[in-house]
């Protein structure tokens, strides 16, 4: 949480959008030790982009935690780093690539028909039964994009987790938490719109354990899922040019 919230808008969720450092891959200009790092991101850089964050110390440690917690991570590479292109990737995300997008990668290449714009939104266009994705590459390494769209889990995250309501007369609908109180619950229903509920005319309110969306593993040949991740991964919340 403290590296999205500090870190993230100059070097990436990769860590790696700085010319010259790769943070999740421990490759630094001037740091080597944790002590170093730490000072860096207390004291920052003179003569560099790089400021001096006011913080207090453990939460400059917990960063310095994080940064070596992906360096440690086994070797995973997204498909993204397999020359996606981000305009491709675009017209797959939108429903709108051609038959033929693709053919030289694979028999199924073109294949699939899906379009992730039904139920999710990129700058207050698409579908609203799934989260906003206009900033998703500021929020998600790609290797995280990849996994989201091969096996959707619940998220961890309150806003956007799956939910099932039980009303007393006995209706049931499952659909994504927008915001709750003490006294209502509201939510995206299947339908995407909106839908708010008094607590007190509901039988049951739970967390589901399994992500709405359906997995994709299998749906995309390697070059459309490589363009895929590319587009979304360059989603910050502005226009992609």
């Amino acid at each position: 949480r403290q590296y999205r919230l500090n870190c993230i808008t100059c070097h990436g969720p990769d860590g790696n959008l700085v010319t010259g450092i790769d943070l999740g891959r421990g490759k630094f200009r001037r740091a080597s030790t944790d002590d170093d790092l730490i000072n860096t991101i207390l004291n920052g850089v003179p003569g560099t982009g790089m400021p001096a964050f006011e913080m207090i110390l453990p939460r400059a440690q917990v960063i310095v935690a994080y940064l070596r917690s992906l360096a440690a991570e086994p070797e995973s590479i997204s498909q993204a780093a397999r020359s996606g292109n981000a305009a491709r990737g675009k017209a797959i995300f939108e429903g709108s690539a051609g038959a033929n997008a693709g053919s030289n990668t694979g028999a199924n290449a073109g294949s699939n028909n899906a379009s992730c714009a039904n139920c999710h939104r990129v700058r207050a266009v698409g579908g609203t039964m799934g989260p906003d994705l206009s900033d998703i590459g500021l929020n998600k390494r790609a290797i995280e994009i990849e996994t989201s769209i091969l096996h959707p889990g619940p998220g961890k995250s309150l806003e956007n987790r799956p939910v099932r309501i039980v009303r007393k007369d006995g209706i049931a609908i499952n659909g994504l938490l927008l915001n709750e109180d003490t006294f209502t619950v509201q939510i995206t229903d299947a339908s995407g719109k909106p839908a708010s509920f008094q607590r007190a005319d509901l039988r049951e309110f739970t967390f589901l354990d399994k992500s709405l969306m359906p997995p994709y593993e299998g749906k995309f040949n390697p070059q459309e899922l490589a363009d895929l991740i590319a587009y979304l991964a360059s989603l910050r919340g502005a226009p992609v040019q």
